[in-house]
């Protein structure tokens, strides 16, 4: 066998594995998000107990000329399922350009604690 021959075999088997690999992230996720679910409670009752596929399945149920639908109300309480609108290659630079390092917290020093009277 040449050695492109050993190459491409090489390659696809590289490819296989990636694939296999791949799949199985994935299929350990999709078992999470089947698994997982959400509580929505009122007056520390439970109204609904969602899963996250089913909440991603409303949210494909929005209309295009919606960017959200309420899909639970009660007295000062409303829970909905938004669509948030994709932000252009410009908006995304302009966020990341917008970016501040964090400032410290805390000084150095010693202090002493003093009761108000």
């Amino acid at each position: 066998m040449s050695a492109l021959g050993w190459v491409s075999l090489a390659v696809g088997i590289s490819g296989i594995a990636f694939g296999v690999g791949c799949y199985h992230h994935l299929w350990k996720w999709a078992r999470d998000c089947q698994q997982a679910t959400v509580a929505i409670a009122y007056k520390r009752k439970v109204v609904m107990t969602p899963t996250l596929v089913e909440l991603l399945l409303w949210s494909r149920k929005v209309p295009d000329k919606q960017n959200g639908q309420v899909f639970y109300k009660a007295p000062n309480v409303t829970v909905a399922i938004i669509r948030r609108t994709k932000r252009t290659r410009k908006q995304r630079q302009q966020i990341q350009k917008n970016t501040q390092t964090p400032q410290a917290q805390s000084q150095y020093g010693t202090w002493s604690m003093k009761q108000d009277a």
